[in-house]
């Protein structure tokens, strides 16, 4: 009984974790980027070939606070910069948001640098970003 016990519980175990197996799974490779801004650090994933799981972060530190923005819209228009909304697993909503320019669908070479803007409250801040 003790065995049969001890089996039914690898089973149990064996089961529940095979959700978590998929998880850090990708489809796609990302490009990171990065710069620093007055008092903020600004990450951005690029995903190659698979634009709308690319998002960018910041890091205040004074607040010691990271904030993620996601591609407002999952199309990519190379006519237009991107714009990034601020994302809140809450539904609670930001005025502040990202354009980031001079990204291209199928560049095989992903850029060096790539200029972007944040708008917050406050005037808009250029920067740019740089490959890591």
């Amino acid at each position: 009984m003790k065995r049969l016990a001890g089996y039914l519980l690898l089973l149990v175990i064996f089961v529940l974790a095979i959700p978590y197996a998929g998880i850090s799974q990708k489809a796609y490779a990302a490009t990171r980027y990065k710069a620093t801004v007055k008092n903020l650090i600004v990450t951005f994933n690029l995903a190659e070939g698979y634009f709308s799981a690319s998002e960018l972060k910041i890091y205040n530190k004074i607040s010691r606070q990271t904030s993620r923005f996601l591609p407002e819209t999952g199309a990519f228009n190379e006519n237009e910069p991107s714009k990034f909304i601020h994302y809140s697993p809450s539904t609670k909503k930001y005025s502040d948001y990202f354009l980031v320019e001079g990204l291209k669908e199928n560049d095989e070479m992903m850029p060096a640098k790539i200029n972007a803007v944040y708008y917050s409250k406050s005037k808009p801040v250029k920067f740019v970003l740089i490959k890591k």
